[in-house]
């Protein structure tokens, strides 16, 4: 079984990759927030949902997001390829996939397929575990059913209840997974991390950072990588393109104005970081989701 798994792995890797995987919308489900929105202290970010009930040729290469995917299927013949393992999606688990891992999407057959893309607050304690089985309760049964159930309006889609529905399943399944998460944060990160919120037009660079936290810089960035998964440096760009990702749906902010207020030197470098960390450039991302609301598409989801 190794040597077959490899082959297969090898043969996807080889594939051209089309699709851009940062992004949580795949054409084919119900979108709500993009991803780089403010995300709360607790709680979730529901980015799209959806259910194809004969969904055939799942091939996606080189999979990678920065956030949450949650895959159910009822029927078995589609599988997700990891580094060194094969998990098949079937009736008998919910998989959550975690941030930042690659992995591939491997199936032929025709089956009913339901998926969640997400953000979270917290992170798991063992960052390096991709994916996470969940054995379907009575009651995630039953959400997963209401919720196809709503997405299979086509007209008039109950946007509010569908919302709701999703978000109840994540909840649940959050909420039995045994995942463990890492303890709360350190009073002095909270502290700096609210001082990095509060002041995105000042110097945050890891000297003053440490300085305001009265620690030394290999200390804060031990910190940050033990309890937020990143180096200071990498939060505070996120942290600048959430809050211009926020200001370019709910302002009308000029691009411009938009970088200077968060913290962005001039427009070009703006432009630059935000597509790197966000997968568009601001106008694109601004003219994309200010007002979008488009219906799902048939088409097969990743």
């Amino acid at each position: 079984m190794p040597d077959q798994l490899n082959l297969v792995s090898d043969l996807i890797k080889n594939q051209k990759n089309l699709g851009d995987y940062e992004s949580p919308f795949s054409g084919s489900g119900v979108e709500f927030e993009p991803a780089w929105t403010n995300l709360p202290a607790r709680g979730i970010v529901l980015h799209e949902c959806g259910h194809i009930p004969a969904n055939r040729r799942w091939n996606y290469p080189g999979v990678f997001s920065p956030f949450w995917r949650l895959y159910f299927n009822s029927d078995p013949g589609h599988h997700i390829l990891f580094d060194s393992r094969t998990v098949e999606l079937d009736s008998s688990r919910v998989a959550l996939i975690s941030p930042h891992h690659r992995f591939h999407c491997r199936g032929e057959h025709r089956v009913s397929h339901l998926w969640i893309h997400f953000s979270f607050s917290q992170l798991p304690e063992n960052a390096e575990q991709a994916i996470f089985e969940i054995l379907p309760t009575d009651t995630l049964l039953c959400l997963a059913r209401d919720l196809k159930e709503l997405l299979s309006k086509k007209a008039n889609l109950p946007r509010e209840q569908i919302h709701q529905a999703a978000s109840a399943l994540v909840l649940s399944t959050l909420a039995r997974s045994g995942i463990r998460w890492k303890p709360p944060l350190p009073e002095n990160l909270e502290r700096l991390r609210r001082h990095i919120q509060a002041n995105l037009l000042g110097d945050l660079r890891n000297p003053t950072l440490a300085k305001t936290a009265g620690i030394s810089v290999p200390t804060l960035s031990r910190l940050f990588t033990n309890f937020l998964g990143r180096s200071p440096a990498q939060y505070v760009t996120e942290i600048r393109v959430r809050e211009a990702a926020r200001l370019l749906l709910e302002s009308d902010l000029n691009i411009d104005k938009v970088g200077e207020q968060t913290g962005f030197p001039n427009r070009f470098y703006f432009s630059r970081v935000f597509k790197a960390v966000s997968g568009e450039t601001p106008a694109r991302f601004r003219l994309k989701y200010h007002s979008a609301d488009p219906a799902p598409d048939p088409a097969a989801a990743r």
